[in-house]
């Protein structure tokens, strides 16, 4: 068996460990032990450069899955992206997929009967001596795929008579690496966008030669957000994407949240039919109640001085609510519905806050802040410890938020601005110190300048 390409399906950089109290390196286990490994038969390695944002699966993704000759997939930690990619591989060859896994992984019961190479993490490190033995065991099974000497890993081909194999023409694979390497440079331009007219260059390139949009949908989105070019973005989704790219959820989701930042009369109405829109066609998530709740809190924000007011933001409250129980590690939903209900100041929304902000609190520093580039992980922490009034910790985050690498865009200060804002109208009315809003103005400053 001729072997030209090996694919990793696995989480990359460092992830939380589900049920611990660590993260997992999982790039120290692809540079350990995974590369060494297809180093050592001179084969060559291609690792996907980034997760599955926004639930888009990307095309370049599928096709790498069907067509490279060996895929090595990590199922440690219970990702679903990559159970999915599994499945999709299982589909397609019957033979030359190769599994491997943390010790600790609970493995789900249909993948239990298969033959997969288990590695040790120490504290979510795999050490040397273990991807030294990780490695050696995966250049045995890559010997024995190359050898032909494999049998079946795929469940739908071993118990399946006849399952159709999927037709694989060479070519293809030349194609999608010569798509994945002007994709890999057309990332590198949108992240460096300044403005619209250097976005709308990048776009026009793109057209030219015949990139499809799809492969790379969610940077070019967070480059019209990240210059806060909201209508232009709604341009784009209405008039340069065709049905298939429009209808992914990630990109209807973006186009009510366009809506409802764009600052023209009636759009948060507009944004709130669209994701009620959404719920119908694709189920509740967490996501989208997080995007329902921004359009309402806009809406109460809005409405603040009329009678309008409590009945907006009790439905800002229930679906950030909505949102936070169906998933609560999602900080989003949860810090929302925490400042909203400060913001409500009933007797049963004071009773609620006690019970969620313990919750939030353990989710968010599972996190550890020192290395984190996150600012809206950082700008999350900061807003919880001002709601628990531990205002030593919140100082602490904002010094990292200070000397934060990456420009944070304009709008997402803005947003922590006004959830800061109305904590600091609740705590005048009642005595309690507000010059921690103050300081993170300064350090906005500081960091504008």
């Amino acid at each position: 068996m001729t072997i030209k390409d090996i694919f990793v399906a696995m989480p990359f950089g460092i992830k939380q460990a589900k049920k611990r109290r660590y993260k997992i390196d999982f790039d120290r286990v692809y540079d350990k032990a995974i590369r060494p490994a297809t180093e050592e038969l001179g084969l060559q390695v291609i690792r996907a450069d980034e997760e599955q944002d926004g639930g888009i699966i990307h095309a370049l993704m599928i096709e790498r899955l069907i067509c490279t000759d060996i895929v090595i997939v990590d199922i440690t930690n219970e990702n679903p992206n990559v159970y999915y990619e599994l499945g999709i591989r299982h589909c397609a060859r019957p033979y030359s997929t190769i599994l491997i896994y943390d010790k600790n992984t609970r493995l789900p019961f249909d993948i239990q009967p298969l033959r997969a190479i288990p590695y040790e993490l120490d504290k979510g490190v795999i050490t040397e001596k273990a991807a030294i033995d990780l490695k050696d065991k995966l250049v045995e099974r890559l010997k024995n795929v190359i050898s032909c000497d494999c049998k079946c890993d795929s469940l739908p081909f071993a118990l399946i008579d006849n399952f159709p194999k999927t037709e694989l023409d060479d070519t293809k694979l030349h194609i999608y690496q010569d798509l994945q390497k002007q994709r890999n440079i057309f990332k590198s331009q949108l992240e460096k966008i300044e403005d619209i007219n250097n976005l709308y260059s990048i776009i026009k390139s793109m057209q030219d030669t015949y990139f499809p949009f799809k492969y790379l949908i969610f940077e070019i989105i967070k480059g019209f957000q990240k210059i806060k070019a909201w209508n232009e973005l709604l341009d784009f989704i209405h008039n340069s994407l065709d049905n298939e790219v429009k209808n992914y959820v990630y990109v209807r989701q973006q186009e009510a949240l366009a809506y409802n930042k764009s600052g023209q009369e009636g759009d948060e109405k507009t944004s709130l039919f669209l994701l009620e829109e959404i719920l119908k066609d694709y189920g509740e998530s967490s996501e989208t109640y997080g995007l329902i709740g921004s359009a309402y809190k806009k809406l109460a924000m809005k409405f603040q001085e009329t009678i309008s007011f409590p009945s907006y933001l009790e439905k800002a409250i229930n679906a950030y609510r909505n949102g936070f129980e169906m998933d609560s590690r999602n900080y989003y939903t949860g810090i929302n519905l925490a400042t909203l209900l400060l913001v409500q100041n009933k007797d049963e929304a004071e009773e609620e806050l006690t019970k969620i902000l313990p919750v939030i609190t353990y989710n968010i520093e599972l996190n550890d802040f020192s290395i984190s580039n996150d600012y809206w992980l950082l700008a999350t922490a900061y807003e919880l410890y001002i709601l628990n009034k531990d205002f030593a910790k919140a100082e602490n985050v904002l010094g990292i938020i200070s000397t934060l690498q990456t420009q944070p865009s304009t709008w997402m200060y803005e947003t922590t601005i006004k959830n800061l804002t109305l904590i600091k109208k609740v705590y005048e009315n009642y005595k309690i110190k507000t010059d921690w809003f103050d300081m993170f103005i300064t350090v906005l400053q500081i960091k504008e300048n």
